[in-house]
């Protein structure tokens, strides 16, 4: 394994940390990362890290790996590669990986802790890393000080072994994700009022126009949705993820007229407005008046 698969850039400083007696001691040292330090990694004595431009983790040091499932069935519902292990002392990790550094990097792994703590109950603390020069230790591939730390293939659950070559997420991908994350935020406001049903439809035609109808779907497929909007009562978990791409369907089809849109929403009690300046086209602004037809004289100065 290189550190090339986590950054492009040459790192000037290495961050090292040690952990004793379940005690962390971290500290940055001037100089760039050698083999040794990787090899020290790798071999679980000690952490390395550094600050990358190819890689997004999302840090949760208050959930174990078990608890991370709706995040993973979130992530292998839209075929996005991902990572997971236990956190280095507590809680776990996720890791994306991307073939090509992107400008957008840290608004990214911003949106997906965002999409994080809103997919967890309530509780969880979510960290998305790149941010700024902060300074981010590598997974680890086995143990730390001869405990278990395996790294897991979420769509597998497969441990990974090394030599580690990731498999790519694609950052189109990750951008049509985060574009959805609004529409998630609207739906867990409450349960609607009215048939639950057609605010889903109403989420969904939105969600069409913006260019996210897919991952919006999945999203409104959740048990954090199922559970707000009581479906329980009529529905299973099942029978509500066909429901809505039957109505996905609907929504991407020029042939079904009046898509109910945000004035349903309104109506139902929800407040769109997270999802208006994805979901609604920007008025038009009128054309100026010319000077001299203004009724009311100009003030001298």
């Amino acid at each position: 394994m290189t550190l090339d698969l986590f950054a492009s850039r040459p790192q000037p400083r290495t961050l090292i940390g040690a952990v004793e007696n379940g005690q962390k001691r971290v500290w940055w040292e001037d100089r760039p990362p050698t083999p040794d330090d990787l090899a020290a990694h790798l071999e679980g004595r000690r952490l390395l890290g550094l600050v990358p431009d190819k890689a997004i983790n999302l840090d949760l040091d208050r959930t174990t790996i078990q608890d991370l499932r709706p995040i993973v069935e979130t992530l292998n519902s839209l075929q996005i590669p991902a990572y997971a292990g236990p956190g280095n002392t507590r809680g776990s990790k996720i890791w994306i990986f991307l073939e090509e550094p992107q400008e957008d990097l840290e608004a990214l792994a911003k949106a997906l802790a965002k999409l994080a703590r809103l997919l967890l109950p309530e509780g969880h603390t979510v960290e998305g890393y790149p941010n700024g020069q902060h300074g981010l230790f590598l997974p680890l591939f086995g143990a730390l000080n001869g405990q278990p730390r395996p790294l897991y293939e979420v769509w597998s659950k497969r441990p990974v072994v090394l030599p580690f070559q990731p498999r790519h997420a694609d950052p189109e991908a990750l951008r049509r994700l985060v574009r959805a994350v609004p529409f998630l935020e609207v739906a867990l406001q409450k349960r609607p009022e009215g048939p639950r049903h057609e605010a889903g439809m109403a989420i969904l035609n939105l969600a069409h126009r913006a260019g996210a109808l897919r991952e919006v779907a999945v999203l409104l497929g959740t048990e954090r949705v199922f559970e707000r909007w009581g479906l329980a009562d009529s529905r299973t978990p099942e029978s509500w993820r066909e429901e809505l791409s039957r109505l996905a369907e609907a929504a991407a089809s020029p042939e079904y007229d009046h898509k109910r849109g945000v004035p349903f929403l309104k109506e139902a009690g929800l407040d769109p407005r997270p999802i208006l300046i994805l979901g609604e086209p920007a008025e038009e602004w009128p054309t100026p008046r010319p000077l001299e037809d203004l009724e009311a004289p100009l003030p001298p100065w």
